[in-house]
């Protein structure tokens, strides 16, 4: 094989492998061009969450209201102990015990029957990182 031969069968493999790029580039955009956009905002109003302790009954969460809308990075952000996760259980309708009170909605619409087996929430617990640095 010559070498102007093999740079030419060199080139057209290029070409091949940069036409395989483009039309797989093209339809990861059709894809994403094609998958049903969300627009579900789910909100909550006046809740609160009460549990019986020992010496009666606790309340862990009072008058809590917010929402979230899909497409936004939401932050629930607070200190040790300010009910950070239960408020995340209460809103998945993850209590086992206790009383939880106040509204939750799906576009203005109360939660339909079947809410938790449709949420699918992921809770990424952060932990305190101290380093020692030593020079």
């Amino acid at each position: 094989m010559s070498t102007d031969a093999g740079d030419l069968e060199k080139a057209r493999a290029q070409e091949a492998d940069t036409t395989g790029q483009e039309e797989d580039q093209k339809a990861a955009e059709r894809a994403v061009q094609e998958q049903a956009k969300m627009t579900d905002i789910f909100s909550w109003q006046h809740l609160q969450y009460t549990v019986e302790v020992a010496e009666g009954s606790r309340r862990l969460l009072d008058d809590v209201s917010g929402y979230v809308v899909p497409g936004k990075l939401t932050a629930l952000m607070g200190e040790s102990g300010a009910g950070k996760t239960t408020l995340l259980n209460v809103l998945a309708q993850r209590t086992d015990t206790g009383v939880v009170l106040g509204d939750r909605f799906v576009n203005g619409q109360a939660l339909p029957a079947d809410f938790q087996a449709q949420t699918y929430a992921t809770l990424v617990i952060g932990q305190d990182l101290l380093l020692t640095l030593s020079i």
